[in-house]
């Protein structure tokens, strides 16, 4: 103390154990870096279900705690930021792939950016292998590679069922789609959301009325790929309605 060795007398003293409050096991467990990384993932990919499928918004909610909680996690032993700029690159390429699919190139190119970019978050710089120790990095390695296992295997049963809707709605035409019961995922206001035999639709209510999110609705006619819709409880509408512009 000021320059001097002090000794501390402590016979007979009371030995107190204080208990770590919910903030800091909350902040000793999302920063280790396998936690922070699994959060990162796991909310990316919330986001990106909650983009294919809109109306529900709790991917959305949940995927976005889980990315502040990660960043926070990371922020505490530092992170490149180039390796989370190539993770969100592959979420781009995933994304791309879902909504255009070119039957396999992006979800390759998603991959291999996915991997490296996980591989990159940890790298160190001049002189430095790993932000985080060997033991921990060939944890976060395995957790890694099995992540990219199940992306893969995910992605390529995706792929067989985007070919095969694809060859599905080669066959579908306007007079088979007319008729059909749908409900509405995303409220049309006029124009929104619709699910229909499983698929998603854009579709405009007839009326231009709002309908809410769950109600069910009757596809009457088609504008484009864009359906024209009533609600399930009008069951008559003249013939015409059938007929809607092409």
């Amino acid at each position: 103390v000021r320059g001097e060795y002090v000794t501390l007398d402590l016979k007979g003293a009371e030995v107190k154990y204080l208990e770590p409050s919910l903030k800091d096991r909350v902040i000793t467990y999302i920063t280790d870096p396998a936690v922070a990384y699994v959060l990162l993932t796991l909310g990316i990919w919330a986001l990106v279900l909650g983009f294919l499928s809109p109306g529900w918004h709790v991917p959305e909610t949940v995927g976005a705690i889980m990315i502040v909680l990660a960043i926070i996690g990371l922020g505490y032993f530092g992170y490149k930021s180039a390796g989370l700029l190539l993770i969100v690159l592959a979420v781009i390429f995933f994304i791309a792939e879902a909504l255009t699919p070119t039957f396999g190139l992006f979800t390759v190119a998603g991959f291999i950016t996915f991997v490296l970019g996980s591989i990159m978050l940890f790298s160190g710089g001049e002189g430095v292998d790993y932000l985080v120790s060997r033991e921990v990095y060939s944890q976060i390695r395995l957790i890694i590679i099995t992540i990219g296992v199940l992306l893969a295997v995910f992605f390529a049963f995706g792929m067989a069922a985007v070919i095969r809707a694809h060859r599905r709605k080669a066959q579908t035409g306007k007079e088979e789609m007319i008729g059909l019961s749908g409900e509405v995922v995303e409220p049309l206001a006029p124009e929104g959301m619709i699910r229909v035999r499983g698929e998603l639709w854009r579709a405009r209510s007839k009326d231009g009325e709002t309908i809410n999110v769950g109600e069910n609705v009757k596809v009457v006619g088609m504008d484009g790929l864009k359906l024209i819709v009533v609600r399930e409880k009008e069951k008559k509408y003249e013939k015409e309605n059938t007929n809607e512009v092409k």
